[in-house]
């Protein structure tokens, strides 16, 4: 009997502990030999705001930043974009400021290669006051001169992640518009 309610317990606190956790994002990335955990390359900052107030201010930010976002999940705290191909440009920037895709003859792959962008955003309440904020940006790269070259692999600079943070909380502490 009292194994039995052991048992019970453990699957309980259990099941209680996998409700509590972050969801795991991971996405199939050009350049990459397997699936890329996003979440787990995120840089994670606190925000003196509450869950929702982040989360909307963020979204304001991503827009402002040109940023085309195809992933805006409030429930689940996530927004950002999953996969998108450019060239030279991401947002507001050029891509070699935000992503290290290597270089070649012709320069910076990230400034003359199509990439292929993932940047999101993971918004957790930390309490009532304050949000946990994780950004990742990560890429691939594909030579659009022929099949002949492998598409690389785009690691992040961090200027992104630190654009988006410094304006967040800007907008944050003068929440007008």
């Amino acid at each position: 009997m009292y194994r039995l309610l052991a048992s019970c317990l453990l699957v309980v606190s259990a099941h209680a502990a996998a409700a509590q956790q972050i969801p795991r994002v991971r996405i199939g990335i050009i350049g990459h030999p397997g699936p890329v955990s996003v979440d787990s390359l995120a840089t994670e900052v606190t925000i003196a705001a509450p869950r929702g107030v982040t989360f909307r201010a963020l979204a304001q930010v991503l827009a402002e930043l040109k940023v085309p976002v195809d992933t805006r999940d409030s429930t689940r705290g996530i927004i950002g974009v999953m996969s998108v191909p450019r060239m030279r440009t991401f947002g507001t920037g050029r891509i070699s400021k935000y992503l290290n895709c290597g270089s070649g003859m012709t320069g910076l792959n990230a400034d003359n290669w199509r990439v292929y962008v993932t940047a999101l955003a993971f918004v957790e309440a930390a309490d009532s006051a304050t949000t946990t904020l994780r950004l990742a940006m990560i890429g691939g790269a594909q030579d659009v001169a022929g099949s002949s070259t492998d598409p690389v692999a785009c690691g992040s600079t961090g200027s992104f992640e630190s654009l988006v943070i410094e304006r967040l909380k800007a907008r944050i502490a003068s929440p007008i518009g």
